[in-house]
């Protein structure tokens, strides 16, 4: 079911986590579009709201941030999760403009270029972030060099990773100089991905 458009308005929903299945792929239909995305419930208070492609993989299309813009108020949600639709660097900087509230944020990249070609490292883009968790095709996947560059321009950033690595971010001053550090996860509470991706 990816059509929820005709469900009662869920005025006291917070959080909505849907997983939906690819479509069906023909020689007309090969590629899969804007018009593949559900149609949410009309849900005017959502702070989190958790998207995955189901059993496939697939291009972001670069309609389907306009499609799900009309459907969700990007500037209330706090955490935002789109997973096995891999997003271009336009696509996360227009992510970033729309969802500036946004302190969790669960993606699917093309490849590590992304972060640099996007503004995940311009100041003042994603000051908000507490929580960044990018996937990628493993042989483009971010290193960690990639996740420490990221961690250097947000402020906010206490967790990253990428796959199934995740990191906390250690920040010191050493004389006058600012240290940013990931040293890998060691506490006794499960990352916020995983919580993630197993809700």
């Amino acid at each position: 079911m990816t059509d929820l458009s005709d469900a009662p308005s869920l005025n006291c929903l917070r959080s909505l986590s849907l997983s939906f299945p690819p479509p069906h792929r023909t020689p007309a239909h090969p590629n899969f579009t804007a018009a593949d995305l559900p149609l949410l419930p009309h849900a005017p208070n959502l702070t989190s709201l958790l998207l995955t492609l189901s059993s496939d993989r697939a291009l972001f299309p670069s309609e389907g941030l306009d499609v799900l813009a009309q459907q969700v108020d990007f500037g209330r949600l706090t955490k935002l999760s789109i997973l096995n639709l891999f997003c271009s660097a336009q696509t996360v900087s227009s992510i970033l403009a729309l969802a500036s509230n946004v302190e969790e944020l669960y993606l699917s990249l093309q490849g590590a270029h992304v972060i640099a070609e996007s503004d995940l490292v311009q100041p003042g883009k994603a000051e908000r972030l507490r929580i960044l968790h990018v996937n990628a095709p493993e042989r483009w996947a971010p290193t960690v060099e990639n996740l420490s560059e990221v961690a250097r321009a947000l402020p906010r950033l206490e967790q990253v990773g990428s796959g199934n690595r995740v990191y906390e971010v250690h920040r010191r001053l050493e004389g006058d100089e600012r240290v940013v550090e990931l040293c890998r996860w060691s506490r006794t509470f499960t990352p916020g991905y995983f919580q993630n991706w197993r809700g």
